[in-house]
C-alpha cells in the first residue's frame, strides 16, 4: 500500500526546490566568505580564486545586464562546494541561495567550451535576477503569506519552467562567445525530430514522454526565447515574464501575458519556432553531401535505445555502452553479423566514457562518502572481455576518462583535486598505484588523455580561458606540443592510431569526425553526417573507422573505411561568428573578458546561531496518518535545521502542535524534538472497549545517523535514530466524560531503522529491478513493560516477465498491547479493501504484479497530460489479535494507476483507482464483498 494525500498537496513538488543533503559536509572543512553587494560567496578554504571570479561576474552582470530581465534584485548567499565529483549549480528557494558543484564534466558536450565556474556564474545569475523579479503581484502576496515556498509556487505555477532554462541560456550564449546556444549537440535531439518529420504537439514537448525522444526544456526553452527575441525584439521576454509572474491573467498566466504583448500564445509560438527549425534544417540537408556508412547494430529498435563508445576488439567485433528507455546501461558486445551479447552492467557513472585496449575495458564509477552527503569520488574499474574478470581498481579517488596503454601496464587518467589542481596521473594497471604524474603549471582542465602507439606520449583535450585545443605530452622530455588551435568550437574524445588523431568537433555546425596528423597542420574532416557524428575509433589495422550517430531513435553506431584520400581540409570559422544575431549583440557581448578581477576581503564563516534564517510555511507529511503545516528554519550550509508545525493525526482525528531541531555537523545528527497534541486512542478496560482522551505532551532528545553507499548499479543507504522522550498525558476524558484527575507521565526509547539498498532504474522502469526496503521502529518505556510499540515495514523488488513489470513483495508488523496504559500513534498500513481493526497485534503480507499498459502522451486543454496507465494486480493476507482472538484479513483486486502531469507542471502526479475484494468477512461491516477507492501513490 502507498501513502495517501490530497491532491493539493503534490503541487507543492511542482515548486521546483532544490534539495540539499542535510549536514552533508565533512567537520574539517574551513569555510570563508566573500561579502559584495550582490552576492555572499562562501567557500572552502583553498578556493579563493573561484570565489573572487564568481563575485565578479555577478557583480559585473548586476551593474551591466539586466534590460532583458529587469531590475528587481536581493542579495543572494552562494555556496561552492568542492568535495563532489558530480558537476552542477543551481539557485533554489526556501531558502533563498545558489550552489555551485566546483568539479568540471569531462564531456564538453554538457556545457560546451567555456570554463566551467564561468559558465555557472552567468548561467545561474540569470536565474538569480529571475527569481527576484518574479516576486510581483500576486507572486508578492503569496511570499508574504506563506514564505520563500509562497515565492516558489508563484513564480513556478505562473512560468513555464522551459522559460526559466531557456532564457538562461540564451543569457550564457549571449553575455559569452560560446555558450549551448551555440553547440551543434545541444539541438540534436530537436534536428533529428525535425528532419524525420516527428512533429509532437506543444504539451507532449513541454511535459515530456518515457516513449519518445524529445528535447529537454533547457532545448526547447532556448528555441522558444530565441524565436521570441528574433520575432517581437530582445527585451520581449522581460514584460511577458513579470506580467506572467503578476497574474495578470489567473490560467496560464505566462501564455495570457504573451498574448497581450506578442498577439500569440505559447503553443503558437512552440508551432511558429520549430516550423522555423525545421524550414532552416531541411534547407541545409539538401546542401549536404553525407557520408555513406554501415549501421553497426541491426536489432530492431523497439525503445528508444543509445549505443555509444564503439570500440574494436580483436575478434573483429565491437563493444560499446548501451542504454534505453527499459534497461539500464550495459557493456555489450556486437558481433560482425549484428548479434548482441551483454557483457556486465555499468554501474552509476557521471559519464559512460570507456576506453579499450587488448580486449581490456577501463571507465569510471561514481563512489560516495558513508556518512558525507556532499562528499564523492570518481573510481576507475576494469573489465576483461577475454576472462570476464571486473575489478576496481582504484577507490576515494577522483579520476576521470582512463586510458589503456598499449602494453596494456599503465591507465592514463585526469585527476581533479578538491581544490581544481588538474593534472594527469599515470596509474599501475595492476594495482592503481600512481606511477607518475605529468605537469600542468597553468591548470588548464584536460580531457580524454589517449597514448600514442610506441606509449611515449598522451594526446588529450587541454582546455583554458573558455577554448580548447588538442595538444600531445611527450612523457620523457615533458615537452608539450599543440596540435590544433585554441577555439571556442567543442572538441570532443580523440582517439589516436599511428600519427592520424580522430576526434569530434563542431566546426561545420553539425558535430562530425575529423583528423589531424602528427607533425602536421591542418584539420581533415572525416565524416558529414545529418545529426551528429561523435566517439571516434580505428580498428587495429587502421581500415575502419567505428562512430556513434545520432537518431530520433536514439545512437547508432556506424563503420565506414578509412579513406584519407577523401578527407576534405577545413577552414575553422569560430563559433561566435557562425551563429551571431542581433538580440545577442544587444544583449551586452561577451563579458568575460570584461569583468573586473577585483580582489575582495576574505573572512572566516562563522555567522550567529549558525546562519539558521526563518524561510517558509509549508505542508509536511511524515506518515501515513501525519500531516501538517510547519514553519522551516535552515541555514545555508544546511548543517542546522528547525520546524515549528500545527499537524493532525488522521487516524485519531486530532491535533498536535509539533517542533523539531537538527544539527548535521557532526557524525551522528544531534536532534531535539517536541510537541503537544491533543489524542484519541481506545482502550481496554474491565473487559469493555473504550474511547480514551488526553492531552499529551512531548519531548525528545537523540540522534541520528545518515549511511549511504553507491556500488555499482546500486544506490544504499542505513539511517539509524536513536531517541530518548519524556511524556506526559493528562486531562484524560473517558467516552467524552471526565475520567480521573491525574495524569500519567512517562520515558522511553524510540530507536528506527531504515535501509535500501536499490538498482538504477531506466525511464520506463516503475521500480527498481531488484531491490529491498526496511522501516522499523522499536519504542519501550525506561522502566515500564507494559508501554511499548515495534513495527516493521519491509519491501521486496523483484523483475517481472518483461523489462518494464516489476514484482513488489510487502511484509509488515506491528505489536502494541490494547491493554497498554498509552497507544502510540497508529501508521500502519492495514489490508486493502478493509477498515482499521482493533488489535494488539497484527502482521500483513502482501504482493503486487506492476506492469505498464500504455503511454498515451496526451492530455487535456493543458489542464492534464497522462504520462502513462499502469496497472497492479495485487494480494494481501493480513492476521490480527482482538480480544486475545486471532483473526485474519485477506484481499485481492487490481489497480490501475494514471501518472499525470497537472497544468503542465513539472512533477508527475500518480491517481490510482482500486478495487478490492474481500476474501475474508469484514467486522465493520459484515455484508460488504469489496470496495472502490480513489489513492494517490507515492513511494512507502
Amino acid at each position: 500500500m502507498k501513502k495517501i494525500f490530497p491532491l493539493f498537496v503534490l503541487l507543492a513538488a511542482a515548486f521546483h526546490l532544490h534539495a540539499q543533503t542535510f549536514g552533508g559536509h565533512p567537520p574539517g572543512l574551513r569555510w570563508q566568505q566573500i561579502n559584495t553587494p550582490n552576492v555572499k560567496v562562501i567557500f572552502p578554504e583553498g578556493m579563493e580564486t573561484q570565489a573572487e571570479r564568481t563575485a565578479n561576474i555577478f557583480n559585473y552582470i548586476h551593474e551591466n545586464n539586466l534590460r532583458s530581465v529587469g531590475i528587481q534584485s536581493e542579495k543572494i548567499d552562494l555556496v561552492i562546494q568542492n568535495q563532489t565529483v558530480i558537476p552542477n549549480g543551481y539557485v533554489g528557494l526556501a531558502p533563498f541561495r545558489s550552489e555551485f558543484f566546483a568539479t568540471p564534466p569531462q564531456d564538453p558536450t554538457l556545457l560546451g567550451s567555456l570554463d566551467w565556474i564561468d559558465v555557472l556564474a552567468v548561467h545561474e545569475y540569470r536565474h538569480v535576477m529571475q527569481f527576484t523579479n518574479a516576486d510581483r503581484g500576486f507572486t508578492t502576496f503569496l511570499r508574504a503569506l506563506f514564505g520563500e515556498q509562497g515565492w516558489a509556487a508563484g513564480a513556478f505555477l505562473s512560468i513555464p519552467d522551459w522559460y526559466w532554462e531557456g532564457d538562461a541560456v540564451v543569457a550564457e550564449t549571449a553575455l559569452t562567445n560560446a555558450g549551448r546556444g551555440r553547440m551543434p549537440a545541444f539541438t540534436l535531439e530537436q534536428r533529428a525530430n525535425l528532419l524525420n518529420n516527428r512533429k509532437y504537439s506543444y504539451m507532449k514537448s513541454r511535459n515530456g514522454s518515457w516513449k519518445d525522444q524529445l528535447p529537454n526544456h533547457y532545448t526547447l526553452g532556448y528555441s522558444l526565447c530565441k524565436y521570441g527575441r528574433e520575432q517581437f525584439g530582445n527585451d520581449i521576454w522581460k514584460n511577458v515574464f513579470q506580467d506572467g509572474a503578476s497574474y495578470r491573467k489567473i490560467i496560464y498566466p505566462f501564455s495570457g501575458a504573451l498574448k497581450r504583448h506578442t498577439g500569440i500564445r505559447t503553443p503558437e509560438l512552440y508551432r511558429l519556432t520549430y516550423d522555423s527549425l525545421a524550414t532552416a534544417w531541411k534547407a541545409e540537408q539538401k546542401q549536404l553531401a553525407t557520408t555513406r556508412f554501415t549501421k553497426i547494430n541491426k536489432d530492431k529498435k523497439r525503445q528508444v535505445t543509445h549505443y555509444n563508445y564503439p570500440r574494436p576488439l580483436s575478434d573483429g567485433s565491437v563493444v560499446c555502452v548501451r542504454e534505453s528507455y527499459d534497461k539500464i546501461a550495459n557493456l555489450v558486445v556486437i558481433s560482425p553479423k549484428g548479434n548482441e551479447q551483454r557483457l556486465t552492467t555499468q554501474g552509476i557513472v557521471i559519464d559512460p566514457y570507456i576506453s579499450v585496449v587488448n580486449d581490456k575495458i577501463a571507465w569510471s564509477e561514481i563512489e560516495t562518502h558513508p556518512r558525507w552527503g556532499n562528499v564523492f569520488y570518481s573510481a576507475i574499474v576494469t573489465y576483461d572481455y577475454r576472462t570476464g574478470q571486473k575489478n576496481r581498481l582504484t577507490s576515494k579517488s577522483k579520476y576521470f576518462s582512463p586510458a589503456w596503454s598499449h602494453s596494456g601496464g599503465k591507465i592514463a587518467v585526469v585527476h581533479v583535486s578538491e581544490n581544481q589542481q588538474n593534472e594527469i596521473r599515470i596509474l599501475d594497471a595492476a594495482t592503481g598505484e600512481v606511477l607518475e604524474r605529468l605537469l600542468n603549471p597553468g591548470n588548464h582542465f584536460l580531457m580524454y588523455p589517449q597514448w600514442t602507439a610506441d606509449d611515449r606520449a598522451l594526446v588529450y583535450i587541454d582546455k583554458r580561458n573558455g577554448e580548447m585545443a588538442l595538444v600531445r605530452h611527450d612523457i620523457a622530455e615533458g615537452l608539450t606540443t599543440q596540435l590544433t588551435d585554441y577555439t571556442a568550437h567543442v572538441l570532443n574524445t580523440p582517439w589516436v592510431h599511428g600519427n592520424e588523431v580522430f576526434f569530434s568537433a563542431s566546426f561545420s555546425g553539425i558535430d562530425n569526425i575529423y583528423a589531424v596528423t602528427m607533425g602536421e597542420t591542418g584539420i581533415r574532416q572525416v565524416t558529414s553526417v545529418k545529426v551528429g557524428a561523435f566517439q571516434p575509433s580505428v580498428s587495429e589495422d587502421g581500415k575502419t573507422l567505428y562512430f556513434s550517430d545520432f537518431t530520433d531513435m536514439g545512437y547508432d553506431l556506424g563503420k565506414t573505411p578509412v579513406e584519407p584520400s577523401g578527407w576534405q581540409p577545413i577552414m575553422v570559422k569560430e563559433p561566435v561568428d557562425m551563429y551571431s544575431t542581433a538580440s545577442f549583440s544587444e544583449e551586452g557581448g561577451d563579458i568575460l573578458a570584461e569583468a573586473p578581477q577585483e580582489r575582495f576581503e576574505v573572512e572566516p564563516y562563522d555567522p550567529p546561531l549558525g546562519g539558521l534564517k526563518f524561510h517558509s510555511w509549508t505542508y509536511t507529511s511524515e506518515g501515513p496518518a501525519s500531516i501538517a503545516i510547519v514553519g522551516l528554519l535552515n541555514n545555508v550550509l544546511n548543517t542546522s535545521a528547525m520546524t515549528l508545525g500545527l499537524g493532525y493525526n488522521t487516524n485519531e482525528r486530532q491535533p498536535e502542535v509539533t517542533g523539531t531541531y537538527q544539527y548535521g555537523g557532526y557524525f551522528p545528527v544531534i536532534k531535539l524534538e517536541g510537541g503537544y497534541s491533543r489524542r484519541q486512542a481506545d482502550f481496554l478496560t474491565n473487559d469493555r472497549l473504550r474511547s480514551l482522551n488526553f492531552d499529551e505532551g512531548r519531548f525528545g532528545a537523540g540522534f541520528g545517523v545518515p549511511l549511504q553507499r553507491y556500488h555499482g548499479a546500486y544506490f544504499s543507504g542505513l539511517d539509524l535514530s536513536a531517541m530518548a522522550f519524556y511524556r506526559r498525558a493528562s486531562d484524560f476524558k473517558q467516552d467524552t466524560l471526565p475520567a480521573f484527575r491525574d495524569g500519567v507521565s512517562f520515558s522511553h526509547w524510540d530507536l528506527g531503522l531504515t535501509f535500501y539498498n536499490l538498482r538504477k532504474t531506466a525511464p520506463q522502469h516503475i521500480y527498481s529491478r531488484f531491490g529491498q526496503l526496511i522501516r522499523a521502529g522499536y519504542q519501550r518505556g525506561f522502566d515500564r513493560s507494559d508501554i511499548g510499540r515495534i513495527w516493521l515495514q519491509s519491501r521486496l523488488y523483484l523483475p517481472g516477465l518483461l523489462p518494464n513489470h516489476s514484482i513488489e513483495l510487502e511484509a509488515d508488523y506491528q505489536e502494541e498491547k490494547l491493554t497498554n496504559p498509552y497507544q502510540f500513534g497508529d501508521e500502519f498500513q492495514y489490508a486493502r479493501g478493509f477498515d482499521m481493526p482493533l488489535n494488539d497485534r497484527i502482521w500483513r503480507l502482501g504482493a503486487n504484479y506492476h506492469f505498464p499498459i500504455v503511454y498515451p502522451d496526451w492530455g487535456f486543454a493543458g489542464y492534464i497530460y497522462f504520462r502513462r496507465i499502469r496497472g497492479n494486480i495485487f494480494y494481501d493476507k493480513s492476521r490480527f489479535s482482538h480480544f486475545g482472538v486471532n483473526l485474519n484479513q485477506s484481499s485481492t483486486g487490481g489497480e490501475i494507476i494514471f501518472d499525470t502531469q497537472w497544468l503542465n507542471l513539472p512533477v508527475v502526479l500518480s491517481i490510482g483507482t482500486r478495487y478490492s475484494y474481500l476474501l475474508e468477512k469484514d467486522l465493520v461491516d459484515p455484508s460488504r464483498t469489496g470496495r472502490f477507492e480513489v489513492f494517490l501513490a507515492t513511494e512507502l
